[in-house]
């Protein structure tokens, strides 16, 4: 009770990993939510913690629908085309630079900048095809610090947002940032996807 916020992350951490309990998580959310009205403290002193609860609920939502947490009320829709905050895109232009040559294809409508799970805010590209219509792909610039040195797969919060979005339905292509900075590839050629 003490330490509610450790509590969330681990929570979230477990949820990362495939271990999902809900009574332990129902009991995280409510001890979470008696210390908000409690300490009345204003969560923007909390960002990352609230930021983290955020993620283990659109987790939730999204991997285990049928949980109906008590406490917890609002809208169940993934909004998936949630535009990235400029912030997010500063240090991004790799990414800005690979969303508009997506934009470029002559089969595809648009190439959105989109925040899809609330509560990470790592940006991807949100490609959408004039053929097949409505046809909507992501695109995910993996940075080398968010891969294993051992393995290509993405580690953390980027490996859980794909996995939320293949949840979702959504085929995810992976990026190698140094791919993009080394080679300077033309991505529409190099992606079947785009054919």
């Amino acid at each position: 009770r003490n330490y509610v916020d450790q509590l969330v992350d681990s929570c979230l951490s477990l949820w990362t990993l495939g271990y999902k309990s809900r009574e332990l998580i129902e009991e995280t959310v409510n001890l979470k939510l008696n210390a908000r009205f409690i300490n009345k403290k204003d969560l923007r002193d909390l960002p990352k913690v609230e930021s983290r609860l955020q993620v283990l609920l659109s987790a939730i939502r999204i991997e285990e629908p049928k949980w109906q947490l008590k406490n917890i009320k609002g809208s169940t829709e993934i909004a998936v085309d949630t535009e990235a905050p400029s912030y997010l895109l500063k240090n991004r232009k790799n990414l800005i630079d690979m969303s508009k040559k997506i934009a470029e294809h002559s089969n595809v409508l648009s190439a959105q900048l989109v925040c899809p799970i609330s509560g990470i805010n790592i940006p991807n590209v949100l490609v959408i095809y004039k053929e097949p219509a409505n046809l909507r792909v992501f695109v995910e610039l993996i940075p080398e610090e968010q891969k294993m040195k051992f393995s290509k797969s993405p580690i953390g919060l980027i490996g859980l947002k794909i996995r939320l979005l293949s949840s979702l339905g959504y085929k995810v292509i992976t990026v190698s940032s140094c791919i993009c900075q080394n080679f300077k590839v033309d991505f529409i050629s190099t992606f079947s996807f785009f054919s």
